[in-house]
């Protein structure tokens, strides 16, 4: 099965957080409490679930997180809601070592953590400080190993802006030099059509989902990318499944169109539909096969783009068209 770059990365996040909460807090740490606190940070931290209050994304999360707080507190024991309110009050660390706040020496931010511990938590530990600054650090590298991984010497894609405001056409580029004895021609037909167009199309979308997880990492949302979709690949089931497992998150599924030919939809109707109920967005390309009546534009309405000649957008939603 093909990599999910975004939930690998986001699963791995939740378990270092897990695991610093259960260094910092020991006898304090509570799963109940740990795991409503993590649900809501990821919720906010990677998916942009809630509506933003604030431009700045570390006061976004620490709003949702203290309503958070407040729904758990709410008619419980004292014991419990100290050990609520202490791990509600370590997240400001976490923001820290997960990329949220930038710092100058991650090792005074894990000393304060000690301090709080001895002074509130009254939890005592000499290594403490050296074992954490060690843990954080090597979770940072395999974090940028991981991302570094899908990284491409010969590929790499290109973005295109379309007449939308952060919404992109993406392209994959690459540096391979063909033997001269081969015309444009040639190698343009090899490179676009079969086998090799759809290990092409991997390609851009392993890479496309990276760039919209660094997005996330930076708390970025709003940008929108376009994806082909190579219609010859739903012959294979198992290819296809692999290839729609890169993006099978919301995180992606939120940022990413995958694109078809209106006639690709009529020829496909029946998967393409079964993926916009699971949460894929759809961009149609509008071909000969489009009748331009009010029954056929009805049927726009599932799609997320409509993809058009300049000459002929005048007929779609406004908001939904994007110009070829």
């Amino acid at each position: 099965m093909a990599n999910n770059i975004a939930k690998e990365y986001v699963d791995f996040s939740k378990k270092n957080i897990n695991k610093y909460l259960k260094i910092i807090l020991e006898k304090y740490y509570d799963k109940e409490i740990v795991s409503s606190l993590l649900e809501t940070y990821i919720n906010e931290r990677y998916y942009n679930y809630y509506e933003t209050k604030y431009k700045n994304q570390e006061a976004n999360i620490n709003y949702y997180m203290k309503l958070k707080t407040i729904e758990l507190t709410n008619n419980q024991t004292e014991k419990f809601i100290f050990k609520t309110k202490a791990t509600f009050y370590l997240f400001k660390y976490i923001l820290y070592f997960d990329n949220v706040s930038k710092y100058d020496d991650i090792k005074e931010k894990i000393i304060e953590i000690e301090k709080y511990r001895t002074n509130t938590l009254e939890l005592i530990k000499e290594t403490f400080v050296d074992e954490m600054l060690k843990l954080v650090k090597e979770n940072e590298k395999r974090k940028q190993k991981y991302l570094e991984s899908f990284e491409s010497n010969r590929f790499e894609i290109k973005t295109n802006q379309t007449n939308k405001k952060n919404v992109y056409n993406v392209e994959l580029t690459n540096t391979i030099k063909f033997n001269r004895i081969y015309s444009s021609y040639s190698i343009n037909k090899v490179y676009t059509s079969g086998i090799v167009n759809e290990q092409k199309l991997f390609i851009t979308y392993y890479q496309t989902t990276k760039r919209i997880l660094q997005n996330a990492i930076e708390g970025i949302f709003t940008k929108e990318y376009i994806v082909d979709f190579p219609c010859s690949i739903l012959e294979k089931e198992q290819k296809t499944n692999r290839l729609i497992n890169i993006i099978n998150d919301e995180l992606i599924k939120n940022n990413l169109i995958i694109k078809f030919t209106y006639s690709n939809y009529l020829e496909n109707k029946e998967i393409i539909t079964k993926w916009i109920k699971e949460g894929y967005k759809i961009g149609i390309i509008i071909d000969e096969k489009y009748n331009y009546d009010e029954k056929s534009k009805m049927w726009l309405d599932l799609f997320k783009y409509i993809i058009v000649d300049k000459d002929k957008q005048t007929f779609f939603e406004e908001e939904k068209v994007i110009i070829k």
